[in-house]
């Protein structure tokens, strides 16, 4: 198994302005994000969501999973996104609903 880096960058948040880090990745596979939340302080909230179609005939892209993380900053300095298959369109965004905006840094692996 071999993964591949398909995007990677750093996102500056903006209170209440849902950011996309990557928009309609098409290639065939299974992605794991990867988002380093050692910015956060005390009262900041982040949600972090994904993104998909389930067929090719779709037309909107469905949130699939997310997760919040906040008030109190989190033990671990990483968030690893579950691993989701997508032969079709997926896409990752942050929303900082709390707190002073923060920049995170991610990338996007595919296997």
């Amino acid at each position: 198994m071999t993964w591949t880096v398909d995007a990677s960058g750093t996102q500056t948040a903006t209170i209440g302005v849902e950011e996309v880090l990557v928009a309609d990745d098409t290639n065939n596979g299974t992605y794991a994000p990867r988002v380093r939340l050692t910015t956060m302080q005390i009262g900041d909230v982040t949600e972090f969501r994904i993104y998909t179609l389930t067929l090719s005939t779709d037309t909107t892209l469905e949130q699939v999973w997310k997760r919040t993380i906040g008030p109190v900053p989190p033990i671990n300095d990483i968030l690893d996104f579950p691993a989701i298959a997508s032969d079709v369109a997926i896409k990752y965004t942050l929303l900082q609903v709390a707190g002073t905006g923060r920049t995170y840094r991610w990338t996007l692996r595919r296997i």
